[in-house]
């Protein structure tokens, strides 16, 4: 499978049973994951609403958590990645982490 790009949202479900779960654990057979420096923290957040939501409890949320850390996913700094995220957002009405 060639390399993927992730999005946070994707990489929960590798330590949260979700809708697509099953799907998202296949990536991780790809030739490379691969994310935005800063897919840790929204990822990490996505854990915390969950414990605020109290569909997890902190001590599992930060089991899964540790998990989450060590998951292989490249990360790739974005601040060359910002112009043309800006232009895609303002084209398509979408916010520039999107």
């Amino acid at each position: 499978m060639k390399a993927v790009v992730v999005d946070a949202s994707v990489a929960v479900k590798w330590v949260v049973e979700e809708e697509h779960t099953a799907q998202a654990v296949r990536l991780l057979e790809s030739d490379g994951c691969h994310a935005p420096a800063h897919w840790q923290a929204e990822a990490v957040n996505a854990l915390w609403a969950k414990v605020f939501r109290r569909e997890l409890d902190p001590a599992d949320a930060g089991e899964r958590m540790t998990a989450l850390l060590r998951a292989p996913v490249h990360a790739s700094g974005i601040t060359g990645l910002l112009p043309r995220a800006f232009a895609i957002a303002v084209a398509h009405s979408v916010t520039i982490y999107d």
